[in-house]
Order: structure tokens, then C-alpha cells, then sequence
């Protein structure tokens, strides 16, 4: 019995209820597996290529010298076949993800800035994965390095500002 209406919910129109969902879950599953096939067989099928250089398509400020740095912290490694595929695959459907996206008349300057930084986000998360654990640590010592210098550069900028600053004049 339901609390409080007197009514009785039936086990076989509950199940049947889970069971739609279920089916629906498992439909959509589908449909996204779906979409990834094509790009693993167009992988497969293609010779091997040199070493990927990483690219990023983002806004032409900020993001943009992030995306410099990533591409700093990637450099010089160096790739295995199965690693260079991999990244390469990692890189055809990040870009064709960014054409979707620079494509989208509905999306706001704003929002279609906000889609490629995380389009951006995730590629290099996906990249940093398909590193061994040798390249990942080397890839973390080179982004902690260049966090340390740009703070370092940013304080002097800071230093040299308050210096160019004229002192205040006293109060009474």
C-alpha cells in the first residue's frame, strides 16, 4: 500500500517502469559506442605518421598562452607507436568535437570560448593518460616548473609596478 492514498503500486507495472528506463539507458549507451566506432577504425586503418604535435584552437588571449604551455609541457617526449596512434585518434576527435563546436550558431561568443577551454581540458587530460608513468611525472615536473616561473614573473611585475608608483601623500 502507498502511505497515506490507499492505493497499491503493482510489482509488474514497477518493473515494467525500470525496465524502460533500463532500455533507454542502455539505447543511449549505444548511440554514443556508436559514434566512437568509426573513429577506432579510421585509426587502424592509417599508416604510421610522425610524432603528433599537439594543436589547440581557442581564444586568441589567455587560453591561448595555456595552450602554448601545453603544448611545452608534451614537447620533446618521446612516443611509443601505440602511444602516438592513440594521441593522434585523442587529436581527430578533439578537433572534429571543436568544429562542432565553432560551428553551433546557438552558442554565445562567451559559451563557445567556455566549450573549447574544456574541449582543451579534456584532449590534454586524455593525452596526459596515454603517457607512461615515467612521461606523466615528467609532464607534472614541467607544468610545476612553469607555474614557478610565471608566479616569479608576476611578483617582479608587481615589485617593479610598486616601485613606478608614486608614494601617497601623507595624510593630516
Amino acid at each position: 500500500m502507498d502511505a497515506g492514498h490507499g492505493t497499491q503500486v503493482r510489482p509488474d507495472v514497477a518493473y515494467a517502469a525500470g525496465q524502460w528506463l533500463a532500455t533507454r539507458v542502455a539505447a543511449g549507451a549505444g548511440v554514443l559506442v556508436l559514434c566512437g566506432v568509426p573513429a577506432l577504425t579510421c585509426a587502424q586503418e592509417q599508416p604510421s605518421a610522425p610524432p603528433p604535435v599537439i594543436r589547440h584552437a581557442g581564444p586568441a588571449e589567455g587560453p591561448a598562452r595555456k595552450a602554448q604551455s601545453a603544448e611545452d609541457v608534451f614537447a620533446s617526449l618521446t612516443y611509443t607507436a601505440q602511444q602516438k596512434t592513440n594521441i593522434q585518434l585523442i587529436q581527430k576527435n578533439s578537433k572534429m568535437r571543436r568544429d562542432s563546436v565553432l560551428k553551433d550558431e546557438k552558442l554565445s561568443p562567451e559559451q563557445r570560448d567556455a566549450m573549447l577551454q574544456g574541449l582543451e581540458r579534456i584532449e590534454r587530460g586524455q593525452i596526459f593518460r596515454a603517457l607512461t608513468p615515467e612521461q606523466q611525472a615528467e609532464v607534472r615536473k614541467r607544468i610545476l616548473d612553469q607555474r614557478e616561473a610565471e608566479a616569479r614573473q608576476r611578483r617582479e611585475q608587481e615589485q617593479q609596478a610598486k616601485q613606478r608608483s608614486p608614494a601617497p601623500p601623507p595624510s593630516r
